[in-house]
C-alpha cells in the first residue's frame, strides 16, 4: 500500500483494520503522523457534538412557546418551526464551535482542509507560472515573493470551483484556499479550531483563506502574501 491509498483510508475510514493498512501506518512515519492528527480531529468532533442538554429543556421550550401562541391568537396552530429555532438557539449557546464565528463559509473551508490533510505532506515544486494559471480566473497574480508551493490544484467547495495551494511555511505548511465568493460583511476574519488557525480576507472577486497548524507560519505567510498580491487584496 502506498501513502496516497493509506491517507485516503485515514480520511474516509480511519477504523479500517486491514493488515496492509495497519502495516503501512506502523512503518511510515509520515502516514503515522497524519493518522494521529486525524484521530485527534475526530476526537474534537465527537466532543463537540456530545453536549449535555439541561433536563426538561425541551418541555420548558414547548410550554413557553404555547403560552406565547395563546397570547397572540388561541385559534392559531403551533408553529413547530419556531420551536425548532428556539431549540437550535439554546444548543448554539451551549456549544462552542467554529461555525459560531461568521461567516459560515469559515467552517466549510476548515472542514475542507481537514479532509485534504494528506496534501500537507506533498513535496512537489510548483512553478510560479503554474500558480498564476490557477489564480488568473480569480483575478489574482502572484510574484516570486509568494514563496515555495508544494501542491496546487482546483477544488470544489459548496459546488463552486476554487483553488487549493499548499506552501512550505516557516515551521509548518500553510494552505491557501481561493473561494470565488467575497465575504458578506468584513474585510478580514480570524477563524480556527483545535487543530488549525486561519484568516479570511476579501479580494476583488472572492475570498482568500490562509490555514496552518502553526500560528508563526500563518502570520509570516500572511505578510508574504500581502507583498506578493498587494495589488489584488
Amino acid at each position: 500500500m502506498n501513502c496516497l491509498a493509506a491517507r485516503r483510508i485515514i480520511s474516509t475510514d480511519i477504523t479500517n483494520k486491514s493488515s496492509e493498512f495497519i502495516e503501512h501506518v506502523a512503518n511510515c512515519s509520515a502516514c503515522k503522523s497524519f493518522y494521529e492528527k486525524q484521530l485527534k480531529f475526530n476526537a474534537v468532533l465527537k466532543k463537540a457534538v456530545e453536549v449535555d442538554v439541561p433536563e426538561g429543556l425541551a418541555a420548558r421550550i414547548m410550554v413557553e412557546h404555547q403560552l406565547n401562541q395563546k397570547k397572540e391568537n388561541t385559534k392559531k396552530k403551533f408553529s413547530w418551526s419556531a420551536i425548532a429555532a428556539s431549540i437550535m438557539l439554546v444548543f448554539s449557546v451551549a456549544t462552542v464551535t467554529t461555525l459560531q464565528s461568521p461567516p459560515a463559509i469559515a467552517g466549510v473551508i476548515l472542514e475542507h482542509v481537514h479532509d485534504e490533510m494528506f496534501l500537507l505532506e506533498d513535496k512537489k515544486h510548483v512553478t510560479l507560472e503554474s500558480l498564476n494559471q490557477l489564480l488568473k480566473p480569480h483575478g489574482i497574480r502572484a510574484d516570486e515573493n509568494i514563496g515555495r508551493a508544494t501542491h496546487a490544484g482546483t477544488c470544489i467547495i459548496q459546488d463552486k470551483q476554487g483553488v487549493h495551494i499548499v506552501f512550505a511555511g516557516e515551521n509548518a505548511p500553510v494552505t491557501l484556499i481561493v473561494f470565488p465568493e467575497p465575504l458578506d460583511h468584513s474585510k478580514k476574519v480570524n477563524i480556527g479550531d483545535d487543530v488549525f488557525k486561519g484568516v479570511l480576507m476579501n479580494t476583488k472577486k472572492g475570498t482568500l483563506a490562509l490555514i496552518s497548524e502553526d500560528e508563526v507560519s500563518l502570520n509570516k505567510f500572511e505578510d508574504q502574501l500581502k507583498t506578493s498580491l498587494m495589488t489584488f487584496i
